[in-house]
């Protein structure tokens, strides 16, 4: 259903897809897992001026998640179709009312420690707070007056109209947003989901500050909303507090919108269309249903069927059999009105057509029956696994109710979702396939590169209470642990030191492959039988390699823990590294490396750091480069693995609910055989600058970028939070490069800075995407600003609202089992001990104002520092 729920996030992004990987145990035959939907507390009832109110009590953390959404979206916007005038209005709802000045509203709930954010769609338009319990009475008048009383100044409207020109522009240069704007054009041919949602450039210049706020009031009505409050609340007195606040809101009578009706499509559609880059994108979809069709289910399982995962149909004949592909996904997009049944891949040069072939030659196999009841289990099981576990945070529980309302008017529809999914039949899904994969059905999309040429180029608070514990083994391994109750699944993280530390310039990438080559087969299990088996412990699994070490991690169900902890010492200990996997491996770590060329930012960023860190290995990146990775063999990686795969070099995390005692006795029993040995890493820091650097290149993009890079402190500094600092004061809405460069010149959409902690050092970015002619200008600007904090340092206001909101975000990403896991993990590795989580708050406590200038001037000399710049060649 690619959920109404923004949990189920299916935009296709190749490399950053990581292809679900779900579901239960080690056993040959695939069981239905028994996981329900997780009922939390909740109260239904409607305000006496139409507004729909949910409240929910999940005493976690103590933390609220507030989301209202306003039932219209891009979709409904009839006379101003294709102008984005909902997106606009999301914008401009945060740009003053009648009783706070712009800038005001980001700064008070700063002040909160909390977290503000929208979003637009199709069908609706959502607006979030994350906040700390003590502040929701606060928090819940200013959304509502936010909500309620925008003043739509004529300046700022047309400051946000630059604002979103340069988004659209920013969409445009990003191949995979391109590729699905294209499709939706072509796949509708009448019906508004055709249009972007962020609108079109003419259209949306042409809306006046009139226009939009007659669509504002006309839509903003107390009926057409609906509002979700989820987290450590008392709901009675939370009802009060609504009805206190958003009792007041205005109600109208909603006139019918009249959408046209999609004609069924009679004959396939297929358009290909040239860009500046190096890979070749395809969609393929067919007309499907929306969210209310009974055929939903069937059609969801199917999916999942083709290409939910790496064991799926797709993935294993187009990836792995005949290596069409550089990865392969399927998804069912089902919103209000009927969606699309999407299947993307990047394929490989010259493999388009037998690509499509493919596919299409596997649906007909599936309209032949040709459907296993092991798959149409591992399909259950891995959208049931993955839905429930999406809702461990307070704010996917909020937007869970949220959506689930305003689109079918029923709140818990996910636990309907479920319980229809369990009862799907192998004959209902070959049933689906024929009535909907039908190539006269079809439109399919291609992205590709433009020549040869351009093919070729190459551009240089308050604690857990969870009981928490650590053991340390003979051989020198850690394990660490946290008993938490309150999660149908558990997470366990091995990490090791390694990444680009244990790197050369000629073995870039090698800690990378490695860390992917582990899921490609041990004595006993090639890489097939590694992923039904982890799908059947009902969890996910992913590998990861970064500046300073590299991992793996599985999540399973609580009972599966056992199992789970005997596969993650296999793939360890006896992974055999299969040849022809390791030519796969390449091939895809190159087409990544080819992708990351072609974005602006991430190339951006990595020539910045190539000239801030010099030769040192923090200068390279994780992925490496073709002429280091291609090299490779297979006993390279195997001495790599034997070289850092050592009980010393490791950490096991155990997130979960199990049995303590044990637990801990299968751990020991199975790490305890790891032997130990000196590992080689990288120790010396990079050499300072001596002056600044200056350096620029041209892309075939819209948009400019610009980075400005200093050196920073490591993660075991304690100068680190005075960074974490610094970044919260110049980032974010209410930050000052947003005010600065953005907010009073409207020179930028993304703007903003970054602190990135390692091992040895770090690095601090500012950043920002402009128009060709405003690089200079922003670049002054940036420099400016800097030099007022050195000399000035940080206001009052600035440092407290900093620390509210750095609290906040700590305690809300630990949410999860896997965002603790992975936390306690690398805690314990770099030495700050696995349950410094805990003492975040008091650290930063220690950080008093003036430690602000002190620190500022210690890192950000303005003699030694890189400015790097990616220009647009249009």
């Amino acid at each position: 259903m690619i959920s109404i729920l923004k949990k189920r996030s299916y935009a296709f992004c190749l490399f950053g897809l990581i292809l679900c990987l779900i579901s239960c145990g080690i056993v040959s035959k695939t069981e239905l897992i028994d996981i329900d939907y997780p009922e939390y507390p909740a109260k239904r009832f409607i305000l006496d001026n139409g507004m729909t109110v949910i409240l929910s009590e999940n005493h976690r953390i103590p933390f609220v998640a507030i989301e209202v959404l306003v039932k219209v979206g891009s979709s409904l916007e009839e006379e101003f179709i294709s102008s984005g005038i909902s997106h606009l209005v999301e914008h401009m709802l945060f740009k003053g009312t009648k009783k706070r000045q712009v800038g005001k509203i980001e700064e008070q709930i700063r002040s909160y420690g909390a977290q503000i954010n929208g979003f637009t769609s199709f069908d609706y338009t959502g607006y979030t707070i994350n906040a700390p319990k003590e502040h929701l009475k606060d928090t819940l008048e200013l959304l509502c007056e936010v909500i309620a009383n925008p003043i739509f100044l004529k300046s700022e409207l047309e400051k946000e109209k630059q604002v979103i020109l340069k988004e659209i522009d920013m969409n445009y240069d990003e191949p995979q947003k391109r590729l699905s704007q294209l499709f939706y054009k072509i796949f509708y041919s009448t019906h508004t989901y055709r249009y972007p949602i962020i609108g079109e450039r003419k259209f949306l210049n042409s809306l006046t500050r009139e226009e939009v706020l007659e669509f504002y009031k006309r839509h903003y009505v107390a009926s057409n909303m609906v509002l979700v409050i989820s987290g450590d609340i008392a709901t009675k007195e939370v009802e009060n507090l609504v009805k206190s606040a958003f009792g007041r809101l205005n109600d109208a009578p909603l006139s019918p919108i009249s959408i046209p009706e999609e004609p069924k499509q009679l004959v396939s559609k297929h358009i290909e269309e040239n860009y500046e880059g190096n890979l070749t994108y395809l969609m393929l979809g067919f007309h499907s249903v929306s969210l209310l069709d009974e055929d939903l289910f069937a059609l969801d399982l199917l999916s999942n069927i083709l290409g939910g995962t790496k064991t799926s149909r797709l993935f294993k004949i187009l990836y792995d059999k005949k290596t069409l592909v550089y990865n392969i996904g399927a998804y069912n997009y089902t919103p209000k009105f009927p969606g699309v049944f999407a299947i993307n891949a990047i394929v490989k040069e010259k493999k388009q057509e037998e690509t499509i072939k493919s596919i299409f030659d596997e649906i007909e196999k599936v309209k032949k029956g040709k459907v296993s009841f092991e798959e149409l289990n591992l399909a259950r099981n891995n959208l049931i696994s993955s839905f429930v576990s999406s809702l461990e945070t307070i704010q996917s529980q909020a937007s869970d109710f949220a959506s689930s309302e305003a689109l079918t008017g029923n709140f818990r529809f996910s636990k309907y979702y479920i319980e229809k999914i369990r009862k799907i039949t192998k004959k209902e899904i070959i049933e689906v396939a024929k009535k909907y994969l039908d190539k006269d059905n079809s439109t399919i999309v291609v992205l590709k590169p433009a020549s040869k040429e351009v093919k070729e180029k190459k551009v240089l608070g308050k604690g857990y209470d969870e009981k928490n514990g650590k053991i340390a083994l003979k051989n020198g391994l850690r394990i660490v642990y946290s008993k938490k109750g309150d999660s149908p699944r558990a997470s366990i993280t091995v990490v090791l030191k390694g990444g680009l530390l244990s790197e050369t310039k000629t073995t870039n990438g090698i800690s990378n492959l490695t860390a992917n080559m582990l899921l490609k087969g041990t004595e006993s299990k090639d890489a097939e039988l590694i992923q039904k088996i982890v799908e059947n412990l009902g969890g996910d699994v992913e590998v990861f390699s970064g500046n300073s070490s590299f991992g793996i991690r599985i999540d399973v169900l609580n009972k599966n823990i056992k199992e789970a902890l005997g596969l993650i010492y296999e793939l360890i200990t006896k992974s055999v590294f299969p040849k022809e996997e390791l030519q796969k491996e390449k091939n895809l770590t190159k087409a990544k490396i080819s992708e990351r060329d072609e974005d602006i930012y991430s190339l951006t960023l990595l020539l910045l750091k190539q000239l801030l860190f010099k030769n040192h290995p923090y200068g390279f990146d994780p992925l490496g480069t073709n002429e280091s990775v291609e090299p490779f063999t297979r006993r390279d990686i195997i001495n790599f693995c034997n070289n850092y795969g050592v009980g010393n070099n490791m950490v096991v995390s155990i997130v979960g609910n199990f049995n303590e005692k044990k637990m801990l006795n299968y751990a020991k029993k199975n790490f305890q055989a790891i032997r130990s040995k000196r590992i080689a890493l990288f120790e010396a820091d990079a050499p300072s600058l001596d002056k600044p650097i200056f350096k620029s290149q041209v892309l075939p993009k819209k948009e400019a970028v610009i980075m400005i890079g200093f050196k920073a402190p490591s993660i075991i500094s304690r100068d680190r939070f005075v960074f974490e600092i610094l970044e919260s004061v110049l980032s974010g809405e209410d930050g000052r490069f947003f005010q600065a460069i953005r907010q009073k010149r409207g020179l930028s959409y993304t703007q903003g800075a970054f602190y990135t902690p390692m091992l040895i050092s770090g690095y601090f970015v500012i950043y920002a995407s402009v128009d060709k002619d405003k690089v200079e200008l922003t670049k002054a600007l940036i420099l400016r600003e800097l030099e007022k904090l050195k000399v000035n340092g940080v206001t009052k206001f600035e440092f407290s609202t900093a620390k509210k909101k750095l609290l906040s975000k700590h305690w809300l990403s630990l949410q999860t089992n896997t965002g603790l896991s992975l936390r306690m993990a690398l805690d314990e590795l770099y030495g700050l001990g696995y349950d410094s989580f805990k003492s975040y708050g008091a650290d930063l406590d220690t950080v008093m104002i003036a430690d602000i200038k002190n620190v500022l001037t210690k890192y950000l000399d303005l003699k030694s520092y890189v400015v790097n710049i990616t220009l647009p060649s249009e």
